[in-house]
């Protein structure tokens, strides 16, 4: 994904790579601190230049606990994202509660589930949730980890969320299920390529949610979930994903 730094936000680059951008508050307190300023030694207008001799990763963790004293970083338990560059290609690993704050690009998986009689089957997310409590979504979603493939990181989700574990050949994903976004979200900037998955569940499948984010489970016909999605009552992500489906189906 091609990163683009617009007037009001900074850039970030590491080795000659600009890797995410930056907003105003993160941008102040690389300039301010004196601990985050070293890792930047060379001051570039709207720039900041990620000094690694070291390598990559130990320079992102020592950034990464200087933003969280700061208190500029996602509050989540620890889990490492490989950092891409603009084609793709991975140049490092970093905490992933990092990846909001510097606008890092990340790829997110998306489960668009067929039950066997071709109706929709989605799952609510709990109501403790911060983003979208209490709303529809794709049965299962999550970021891809580092070392993962998507379609394993498919299957992790699908097991952690919807208790299934199908075998590998039976994830389907076609070209008009990806898809790029880059905007602002309140931790920093979200910069995500999604891979979206399609499963045509069996009638012994039967979702039990695992890891306490869903509250529950429920099969819907076209006319319904596109009603759902008019309402409001989708998450836009999962609707992104359901119209795409429905725009190319047979």
């Amino acid at each position: 994904m091609q990163t683009e730094s617009p007037e009001s936000l900074g850039a970030f680059v590491a080795r000659g790579l600009e890797l995410g951008s930056l907003r105003e508050d993160v941008m102040h307190a690389l300039r301010t601190d004196p601990e985050l300023r070293a890792l930047a030694p060379e001051v570039r207008p709207r720039v900041f230049e990620l000094f690694a001799p070291e390598g990559l990763e130990p320079a992102f963790a020592a950034l990464t606990a200087g933003l969280a004293h700061h208190g500029l970083t996602q509050k989540r338990p620890f889990e490492l994202l490989d950092v891409r560059d603009a084609r793709g290609r991975i140049v490092a690993r970093a905490e992933r509660s990092v990846f909001r704050a510097l606008g890092l690009a990340t790829v997110v998986v998306r489960l668009l589930a067929l039950a066997p009689d071709g109706r929709l089957l989605l799952q609510q997310r709990s109501l403790s949730k911060s983003i979208g409590p209490g709303l529809w979504d794709n049965l299962a979603a999550g970021l891809v980890s580092s070392g993962e493939t998507p379609a394993e990181a498919m299957l992790r989700e699908l097991h952690e969320e919807a208790g299934l574990d199908p075998e590998f050949s039976r994830l389907h994903s076609p070209a008009h299920l990806s898809w790029q976004v880059l905007h602002d979200v309140p931790e920093g900037r979200m910069q995500e390529s999604t891979a979206g998955f399609i499963l045509r569940l069996s009638p012994c499948d039967a979702p039990v949610n695992l890891d306490g984010e869903a509250a529950g489970f429920a099969v819907f016909n076209t006319e319904e979930v596109l009603s759902m999605i008019e309402e409001g009552r989708i998450m836009p992500e999962a609707a992104r994903l359901i119209l795409e489906h429905l725009l190319h189906a047979d």
